[in-house]
């Protein structure tokens, strides 16, 4: 008791364990079951089929083969895509630079950390679109970088 005034109300044993009844309420149940306790959809793995887009162009995953094209597609770029890109050394714009590149890409892909995606236009590549540093689990994100011939 506290000195000068009542009692404070107290509530039946029942209602202090209803969650729902709690001061605030918190962890609110869905059909019986508290929210926090549903299980997570389950996660997809991070494939990509080919895709036509208008025009006769493709969206695809890089492959080791695109090393050349990707190649010739960057250095016919380098001065339209230098005000975005990073500074980028010699080598990038070379055939082994971007089979290197490639690569560590399609490593990043088989951990379904990132997505390497290109777009075809018959033997050249017309662009680039990359989803990476993806984050499973609840947060579920990913950022999207591209780059258009």
């Amino acid at each position: 008791r506290r000195e000068g005034g009542a009692t404070a109300p107290r509530c039946t044993r029942s209602e202090a364990d209803d969650p729902d009844r709690r001061a605030g309420r918190v962890h609110r149940r869905t059909r019986g079951r508290p929210v926090q306790g549903r299980p997570l959809p389950l996660l997809m793995a991070l494939e990509f089929a080919d895709r036509e887009l208008p025009g006769g162009l493709v969206l695809r995953v890089r492959r080791e083969e695109d090393a050349a094209a990707l190649a010739a597609a960057y250095t016919r770029n380098r001065g339209h895509l230098a005000p975005w890109d990073p500074t980028r050394s010699e080598e990038f714009f070379t055939e082994a630079g971007q089979l290197a590149r490639t690569r560590e890409l399609l490593a990043l892909h088989a951990l379904d950390a990132a997505v390497p995606l290109v777009i075809v236009d018959g033997d050249e590549i017309a662009g680039g679109m990359d989803l990476s540093n993806v984050v499973r689990g609840a947060f579920q994100s990913a950022m999207v970088g591209y780059w258009l011939d």
